[in-house]
């Protein structure tokens, strides 16, 4: 039997990428009250090679969305919107991964994933970690460059900085707001 040789799955590596010094960002745009999510994105990014990226964090009045964002390849712009006044909490539900499925006509499933919103802080930080990756994918720092991944890395930003930044409750945000009696059973609508 031969020996198993690790060279043969691992990855090269290029040892000049090794030694990337982190740059800044090219641009940074922050026309939102949101200063702390704002600074975290920032300091985020700071580990990566941003110097060619134009991040502008703002807020939207259009009707039709909660949030959104894009990645413009050209000019490497990318922005991340959350909307004035967002319906919170919200829940957010994204596929992150999909499974083959032959019954199905596409040919797989998808995973999905769900993530009580709670702040406009966390929807930013969604929303900015999921547009990055498109970026860091584009400018070669990851690979998979598709909408699942990007997903999954802009769950994980929130859940990093809701742990960093755990959001406050109060004692009356878990009172009941009202009771219903209906058929003989008591009903409580929480806030």
């Amino acid at each position: 039997m031969r020996p198993f040789n690790y060279a043969e799955i691992r990855p090269r590596i290029n040892r000049t990428d090794s030694l990337r010094i982190p740059t800044e960002l090219k641009e940074f745009v922050n026309a939102t009250d949101l200063t702390q999510a704002a600074t975290w994105i920032r300091q985020k990014l700071a580990s990566f090679d941003t110097s060619l990226m134009r991040l502008h964090l703002k807020r939207h009045r259009r009707k039709d969305q909660v949030f959104s964002g894009y990645c413009r390849y050209d000019d490497f712009l990318v922005v991340a919107a959350i909307h004035q006044r967002m319906p919170l909490p919200f829940l957010l539900q994204k596929p992150i991964g999909s499974v083959p499925n032959k019954r199905r006509k596409r040919g797989f499933d998808y995973i999905w994933h769900e993530q009580v919103i709670e702040t406009a802080e966390q929807a930013l930080v969604w929303v900015a970690g999921h547009e990055s990756w498109h970026y860091l994918c584009k400018t070669g720092q990851m690979k998979g460059n598709w909408e699942t991944r990007a997903n999954r890395y802009g769950f994980a930003w929130s859940q990093e900085y809701t742990e960093q930044y755990p959001v406050e409750r109060f004692l009356f945000d878990w009172l009941p707001i009202e009771t219903k009696k209906t058929a003989g059973k008591l009903k409580v609508v929480y806030g």
